[in-house]
């Protein structure tokens, strides 16, 4: 019996590291973003709770008033875009309605 709840005890660990992996990879391909301490305009960290996205190269609209992102609804002037380290576009909401940072890849600002 002993043996059994052992095993199960490993299974039921094993299960949770998995489910919980994705959480550990929440700042991933973009942890350049938190590591360098990246701010927005308002001085708030780019990485938060929600952290950011990548975007491909054909969510980005450039257009004469900024970086137009039709799916999220949102035009980043010129000015408040940050160069990208990666060579992506990566966007940072702290929701919805807000925008906390956007990169651009360098060749395209």
């Amino acid at each position: 019996m002993f043996e059994r709840a052992k095993i199960a005890g490993i299974a039921l660990a094993e299960v949770l590291g998995a489910l919980s992996a994705p959480a550990a990879w929440a700042h991933g391909d973009h942890d350049w973003i938190r590591q360098r301490g990246h701010l927005s305009a308002d001085g708030e960290p780019c990485c938060g709770k929600e952290d950011c996205t990548p975007l491909s190269p054909e969510q980005v609209k450039q257009t004469a008033g900024g970086y137009s992102l039709p799916e999220f609804g949102h035009v980043v002037p010129y000015p408040q875009a940050l160069p990208s380290e990666d060579g992506k576009f990566w966007l940072c909401m702290t929701s919805i309605t807000r925008i906390r940072c956007f990169f651009a890849p360098p060749s395209a600002m």
